[in-house]
Formats: structure tokens, C-alpha cells, sequence
């Protein structure tokens, strides 16, 4: 049940997931077995954080943190502060996120995983990415990228290059970035990732707003809102929807975009 809950995360079926994670961990309380629930929970938190429900997200990853820290779980204890750190990020929690991926990037880096340190360099990146930092998040993003191409991380390799397109975006470069979210599309779409492909044609609909294309602005818009709405993901509907308003302020359509 968990690793099928897990599995429909990655689908993006995230109502779904979370029953079927509820449901596991409740069994493994039940029988008393600390270490599968806690894992449980780091399933369920990050299924919560793909929601949108990041305080929510916070406290499962931290219920389960506590069972990993008592058992020197290292490397569980650091793929729930890769989590938590994220969901720091989406409130803004500048300095908790920092603290928590330097304490992750650590240990990733004891344990010589090259992936998973480059998956956290990825992500940690996106802390500086959100508050315009572009020459911080550059270098994380791009080492990042190297290594998870080279280990044949599809998924991850489609996820950095989002996040260079997005770099790119924030400087100005739309060209580059609209040529780079379609490459990453191509891979969200190979791997039936629906949750990518959607995220991907927000930002690319966002990039053809300010670069002046309206008419593929609008189309990549509603494909995306539509897309989160059906599966569930309120906070990337949300953002849809802000882009989308800016869109019809462009046009001068005040009463739609209100």
C-alpha cells in the first residue's frame, strides 16, 4: 500500500496517494513498527507538498524526522530534510530552507551519493532562484544538471533544465527559455509525468506573455490550469490562474483579470 501510494504520487494522482499513505501508516502504527511508518510519512509528507499543503507537508516530515534521528537513519533522516527544505522554500522560509538543505547537501555528500546530492544541489538552488538570485542558483542548477545527465536521470535531467529555462526567463531571455521548456516537455511527456508537463507549460506560458506572444501564452495557460485541476493541485492552479490574470491585464481586460 505504501509503495503503491508512492506510485500514485508520481503520477500526479495525489488524492489517491493520500489515502493509500494514510491507510499504510496506519497499519504500521498499529503493529508498532516505527521505522515503516515513519517512512510512511515521508511518502504522505511529500505527496502534501505536491499539493500545495506545505504546512501540512512540515509537520508529517517532521513526525517521521524524529523516528529517523532516534535510529542514525542518515540517509532517511536527509530525504526528509531535501523535503522539508522544499516546502520551506514555497512559504518563503528563506533561512529554515538554507539551514535544511546545507544540513542535506552534507550528508548526501558523507554518503557519496552523487545523485541525490545533485537532485538537493537542484532543488537548493530554487531557494535563490525565488528571490531573483540568478548568479547563486546558476551554478547549482548547471552542476546539478551535469551529473544527473550523466547517471541517465531523465526526470531530473527535464527537471534542472526547467530550472535554467526559468533562470533565463527572470533575466529577460525568453527566446532561450521558451526553446528550453519545450525540450524539457518532450521528456515530462516520454515519462507520462503529467504533473511536469503541466508545471512546464506554466512557466512557458509565462515566458510567452512576457515575451509578447499572447495567443500561445493563453493556450499554454488554460492547458496547464487544466491539467492541475484535475489532479488536484491547488497550488499550482492557483499560480495558473495569477498567470493567467496577468495575461488578460495585458489586453486590458480589467474585470476578467480582477
Amino acid at each position: 500500500m505504501r509503495s503503491l501510494g508512492a506510485l500514485y504520487r508520481e503520477l500526479g494522482r495525489y488524492d489517491e496517494a493520500v489515502t493509500m499513505l494514510t491507510q499504510a501508516a496506519g497499519i504500521f502504527g498499529d503493529r508498532a513498527d516505527q521505522q515503516q511508518w515513519a517512512t510512511a510519512l515521508r511518502n504522505l509528507g511529500d505527496t502534501y507538498r505536491y499539493q500545495g499543503r506545505l504546512a501540512e507537508a512540515i509537520e508529517t516530515f517532521s513526525a517521521g524526522l524524529a523516528v529517523f534521528r532516534s535510529a542514525a537513519d542518515n540517509r532517511s533522516v536527509t530525504g526528509v530534510l531535501n523535503g522539508m527544505a522544499d516546502a520551506y522554500r514555497g512559504l518563503s522560509r528563506w533561512d529554515d530552507a538554507r539551514s535544511a538543505f546545507q544540513t542535506c547537501l552534507g550528508i548526501y555528500h558523507d554518503l557519496d551519493d552523487r545523485l541525490e546530492e545533485a537532485r538537493a544541489k537542484i532543488r537548493y538552488a530554487l531557494v535563490f532562484r525565488d528571490q531573483y538570485l540568478s548568479e547563486q542558483a546558476f551554478p547549482l542548477i548547471t552542476e546539478g544538471l551535469l551529473v544527473v545527465r550523466d547517471l541517465g536521470d531523465r526526470r531530473w535531467e527535464a527537471r534542472a533544465a526547467r530550472q535554467l529555462a526559468i533562470v533565463h526567463r527572470n533575466d529577460g531571455d525568453t527566446g532561450t527559455a521558451i526553446t528550453m521548456f519545450a525540450e524539457c516537455m518532450s521528456i515530462f511527456r516520454d515519462l507520462e509525468d503529467r504533473r511536469g508537463t503541466a508545471v512546464v507549460l506554466r512557466n512557458r506560458g509565462d515566458a510567452h506573455r512576457l515575451a509578447g506572444n499572447l495567443p500561445e501564452a493563453a493556450t499554454d495557460l488554460s492547458t496547464a490550469l487544466e491539467s492541475f485541476q484535475a489532479i488536484g493541485d491547488r497550488r499550482w492552479a492557483a499560480r495558473s490562474h495569477l498567470s493567467t490574470a496577468g495575461l488578460y491585464r495585458l489586453q486590458s481586460e480589467w474585470a476578467t483579470a480582477r
